[in-house]
């Protein structure tokens, strides 16, 4: 089942409220608990997100639910996806980053992009395991947050030159009238596929908030995060995820990762040992894997990459790069550079 992060579900939750939605009755209906969103980290069935847009629907009586929640998205609600894209140095560049890493905020809608005649095309699609919905929402919403994204990120409206919609028009003018708001006058109703055509030209302008090296160190994490996934995750691909994201300027301690993981320290170490590691091993082999992209791909200085890596000083992080790789940080740098 694809799963969900939980920063998308407290988005819908979110918007669910200032449409009037009690959302204490939403979450018991869908079967949400305190204890389920009290975790940044954990992820849940993507089909319990899209059964609360649904139910956020119904609760509204608003069967544009999706198309308005879309409406009210920000780039930071999609957490590092949406770090990652806010520090592209082209519209164009955050979206095919978008596309990339998606799956770090959301597997249920699958999204790809692909560029022809002189045209960029963002088509979405549910996840096969989700047939079963037979709301139009998830779609309108993952649609019309695209757009509100690609406005926020170039600080202007920028109007598709197409939307292609696989559903008949609404019947109600009411309802027609807002899609058009939305997504412009150019629609295609009982398309194939429901996606979004934009001028590539129009991708090629700056993101207003973009930084180059921000970008990099973003992706790095997200390639990162990435490798985590899978079907069977072991216990320490978990455990390296959750040290990659509390690495900056602290250094992890296993009653850190405890909280995060909601496991004692003591059946961590037991976990890992199951596997033939441990808590330092893994934390090492975060730290190197991070020290070294920080070292060939960026211009941080080794005091500023000691800093992100949560050693104490560079003094010590010098001590612990050439202990593992029988060089020091600088001519490592200088090699790989060269």
């Amino acid at each position: 089942m694809p799963k969900a992060s939980i920063n998308a579900i407290i988005t819908i939750i979110r918007n669910a409220q200032r449409l009037g939605v009690d959302i204490n009755v939403l979450q018991k209906r869908v079967g949400i608990t305190p204890d389920m969103l009290s975790d940044p980290e954990k992820r849940i069935d993507s089909l319990i997100g899209f059964r609360l847009m649904e139910e956020a629907e119904n609760m509204a009586n608003d069967p544009l639910f999706g198309l308005h929640h879309g409406r009210e998205f920000q780039p930071a609600d999609m957490g590092l996806v949406g770090f990652l894209v806010l520090n592209a140095s082209t519209a164009k560049q955050a979206v095919e980053s978008f596309c990339k890493f998606q799956r770090i905020y959301g597997e249920g809608m699958q999204i790809q992009s692909s560029t022809a005649e002189g045209n960029i095309e963002v088509v979405f699609a549910l996840h096969p395991e989700l047939d079963v919905l037979t709301s139009y929402g998830p779609y309108f919403s993952h649609m019309s947050g695209f757009i509100s994204t690609v406005n926020w990120l170039l600080n202007q409206k920028i109007t598709p030159i197409e939307v292609k919609i696989a559903m008949s028009a609404p019947a109600k003018l009411i309802e027609q009238k807002e899609i058009t708001q939305a997504f412009g006058e150019n629609i295609r109703y009982s398309a194939s596929s429901f996606s979004i055509i934009y001028r590539e030209s129009c991708f090629e302008s700056n993101v207003l908030t973009n930084n180059p090296e921000l970008f990099k160190l973003f992706e790095h994490r997200a390639q990162m995060v990435m490798e985590q996934f899978g079907d069977k995750e072991d216990f320490k691909s978990q455990v390296a995820s959750c040290l990659l994201k509390t690495l900056d300027s602290k250094k992890p301690t296993l009653d850190m990762l405890s909280d995060q993981l909601h496991k004692s320290p003591r059946t961590i170490q037991r976990l890992l040992k199951t596997e033939g590691t441990s808590f330092q091993e893994v934390l090492a082999n975060v730290r190197q894997k991070s020290a070294k992209y920080y070292l060939e791909s960026s211009s941080l200085s080794i005091d500023e990459i000691a800093y992100l890596l949560g050693f104490s000083d560079a003094s010590a992080f010098r001590k612990s790069f050439k202990k593992s790789n029988h060089t020091s940080p600088e001519a490592f740098r200088k090699q790989v550079t060269a």
